[in-house]
């Protein structure tokens, strides 16, 4: 704040109010505004690497009554894994799999057995292997859709096959169903589906957790993605907007990848979720740093420089279309009526699988 005001006007302004502005604030304990992220990774390319959902395990067996290791299958936005794993007795010299969304997809004969030479996966394995795992690229499958697949091995003389469901043939081949996950945070009221609604309660300094701007916690609260025990790190919206410290607000919960209330919408959330998902990008960042940074993508407020800018820019190349996914965070939007500053906290995603 430029303007000239009392002394006495000010402290009573400091003590009551924590405005989200750039520059010097209320001085906190621990300092939290020059607190560094060193100990953390980041790692602009790790979101492919997360899983969806639960694995789906299936029995491997061999001469139809043996069971000689499992086939296991998971997905991500881009692919449908296939890992094949045996006993140590029983080396794989071949591997094939198929993917399909109906039986009569497959390749077989006119008897109605599989064509296992025409999968569109397969692989020899000179010597043996006991672990193999196939990327099938997701393409045309939609994202909380049934597939069909085949996965088929040799060892030694004898066939193996991923035991689920028999075909009509008249060989003992079988296949599986898989039904591709994906990763969401539904935030609404447990009895009624009604958007989740609470009291928050705003903590500043931030001292629980990470550094974060703000610390927030819960009560009344109907939903089982959010718990009241624990507290939340949180982030100013509105860089001149004021807001109460230490105080409870009624607020309701909308997670920034589904829809997002107007006054929120123009936020480029894609890569302010970047941002909270690779703080150890910048080595050395600080917090108010790293609110800059995020700042920056959110209409009304300042640019970022330092290293605020610098992580800026690696959300500029890495953070376009960037959507949370198992292990990571997802920014939760905490709106108040009533021009009250706005925030918005970190919720770990838990990945489930769409019944839609």
């Amino acid at each position: 704040m430029k303007q000239t005001v009392s002394l006495l006007f000010l402290l009573i302004l400091l003590t009551l109010l924590v405005s989200c502005v750039q520059g010097p604030g209320p001085v906190t304990p621990a300092d939290s505004g020059n607190m560094s992220f060193n100990n953390l990774t980041g790692d602009p390319n790790r979101q492919g690497e997360w899983i969806f959902g639960d694995a789906k395990i299936v029995d491997l067996m061999a001469g139809q009554y043996t069971k000689i290791g499992t086939v296991t299958v998971t997905n991500d936005f881009d692919y449908i894994y296939f890992t094949f794993e045996t006993l140590s007795q029983y080396p794989m010299t071949e591997t094939k799999v198929h993917v399909a969304e109906t039986i009569e997809e497959f390749p077989m004969t006119k008897r109605g057995n599989p064509k296992v030479g025409h999968f569109d996966y397969k692989t020899d394995h000179d010597p043996g292997v006991y672990s193999y795992q196939y990327a099938v690229p997701l393409g045309n499958f939609e994202i909380g859709g049934t597939i069909l697949f085949m996965a088929h091995a040799v060892i030694g003389t004898e066939t193996a096959w991923a035991g689920c469901l028999e075909t009509e043939g008249s060989s003992w081949a079988t296949y599986c169903d898989y039904t591709l996950q994906w990763c969401e945070i539904e935030l609404t009221n447990d009895s009624n589906d009604d958007p989740l609604t609470g009291s928050a309660y705003y903590s500043y300094p931030a001292v629980n957790g990470l550094p974060s701007y703000w610390d927030v916690k819960f009560q009344n609260l109907y939903d089982d993605e959010i718990e009241s025990t624990v507290w939340y790190d949180a982030w100013c919206y509105q860089e001149n907007v004021t807001v109460q410290q230490n105080q409870w607000y009624n607020v309701t919960l909308s997670p920034s990848t589904g829809q997002v209330p107007s006054p929120w919408a123009s936020a480029d959330w894609c890569r302010i979720n970047w941002i909270l998902n690779n703080k150890g990008a910048v080595q050395g960042i600080t917090m108010m740093e790293l609110q800059d940074a995020i700042w920056s993508f959110i209409p009304g407020n300042s640019d970022a420089d330092g290293d605020g800018l610098t992580m800026r820019n690696l959300a500029i190349q890495n953070g376009g279309g960037f959507i949370p996914v198992e292990g990571q965070v997802v920014a939760v939007i905490l709106y108040v009526a009533n021009s009250v500053q706005g925030l918005f906290m970190e919720v770990k995603v838990d990945c489930v699988e769409d019944e839609s």
